[in-house]
């Protein structure tokens, strides 16, 4: 199998758990037009100005899918 390429469809197995050196934003999304469910690890300035194009049908007619979320701190909040 090859490195992580920053992209997963949701048939294939997404990337494990190792935490990057650099943590950078999964961004989600489904075709409009194969209805492909897929993801792009990207960095905030790359998902300003990258086209992105599903990996199945190569059509850029993409949803945005905002899904629910962890955030992971370096301590825990006391309370204040």
């Amino acid at each position: 199998m090859g490195e992580f390429s920053g992209r997963f469809s949701s048939n294939e197995a997404r990337p494990s758990n190792r935490e990057p050196d650099h943590p950078m934003p999964l961004y989600e999304y489904i075709c409009r037009k194969c209805h492909n469910k897929f993801g792009e690890v990207l960095t905030i300035k790359e998902h300003e100005s990258k086209e992105v194009h599903c990996p199945k049908c190569q059509s850029t007619e993409l949803d945005k899918v905002i899904e629910p979320f962890f955030a992971k701190t370096a301590r825990k909040s006391r309370g204040y």
